[in-house]
């Protein structure tokens, strides 16, 4: 039972967790999910572009200033569990 129960997180955990390209992909993410959702650029230096975004309103310009700053134009977005 335990084994099942782990496992299942781990699942959910992989689940939550994606690389999007672009604005729409991220609302849509946060849609499927849940808020509030942590995202961060690939490749970005020293943790630039990493944001918090509780409700549609915050995701969208500062989803869009991370997806600016990677250079491949590409973002690593979760569901944030507290």
């Amino acid at each position: 039972k335990n084994m099942k129960k782990f496992f299942k997180k781990i699942f959910v955990y992989l689940l939550e967790k994606i690389t999007i390209h672009d604005v729409k992909e991220g609302l849509e993410f946060a849609k499927e999910f849940g808020y509030p959702v942590v995202f961060a650029p690939l490749f970005s230096l020293k943790g630039a572009g990493i944001a918090v975004a509780c409700d549609d309103h915050q995701l969208i310009p500062l989803l869009k200033n991370a997806l600016d700053l990677s250079p491949v134009h590409k973002v690593m977005i979760k569901k944030l569990e507290f």
